[in-house]
């Protein structure tokens, strides 16, 4: 009889407290300095179960992992990994308290992309467009017209063979995997 390979999802799921701990103590060490007590990054009343490193920590974990569904990732925590994960919190207060510390997430990213681009000279730039509306609409569309330098923009994509209205989406990439990602009008160039 022929044993049954796990599906790859399952082993990933065993890594994911080590991908955590990993994760958990970059973060603790890239905001030392503006740390609180029990790693908060910002007062709260009453204190929450999980801290804010670990709430970065468990959304980095995923994200590492290809884990792009927060249902399906909870429903993994906890069917799989209670034991490591006590003080899990309902997902849609995980999801509220991870949109609040966007900003440190996207701190926390460009330190680490910096530190992995040191003394790098060699780098891979791709971009794609980024839709606002049908070409129809264009004299319409309200989106984004506040400031002239942030309003989108009429382009053209080689890809698709035709034009669209809105922005270009900038990748930019090391050898060595640091990331960046910039979202602009299409006369601009990162």
């Amino acid at each position: 009889m022929k044993k049954k390979k796990r599906p790859s999802i399952y082993f990933f799921m065993h890594n994911l407290k080590a991908n955590f701990d990993k994760f958990f103590d970059i973060t603790k060490s890239v905001f030392s300095a503006k740390l609180l007590a029990d790693n908060k990054l910002q007062p709260y009343r009453r204190t929450p179960k999980l801290s804010n490193c670990e709430i970065i920590a468990l959304a980095l974990s995923a994200e590492s992992i290809g884990i792009d569904s927060e249902n399906y990732f909870f429903e993994k925590l906890k069917a799989e990994l209670r034991q490591d994960f006590t003080q899990l919190i309902h997902r849609c207060n995980f999801n509220r308290r991870r949109k609040r510390l966007a900003p440190f997430i996207r701190e926390l990213n460009e330190q680490l992309a910096s530190r992995l681009n040191e003394g790098e000279n060699v780098y891979l730039v791709d971009s794609i467009p980024v839709p606002m509306c049908q070409l129809a609409r264009e004299k319409r569309s309200k989106i984004c017209k506040e400031t002239f330098e942030s309003a989108p923009d009429k382009g053209y994509s080689a890809v698709q063979k035709s034009y669209y209205y809105g922005y270009k989406l900038h990748l930019v990439t090391s050898l060595k995997g640091g990331l960046n990602m910039d979202l602009r009008t299409k006369d601009t160039c990162p």
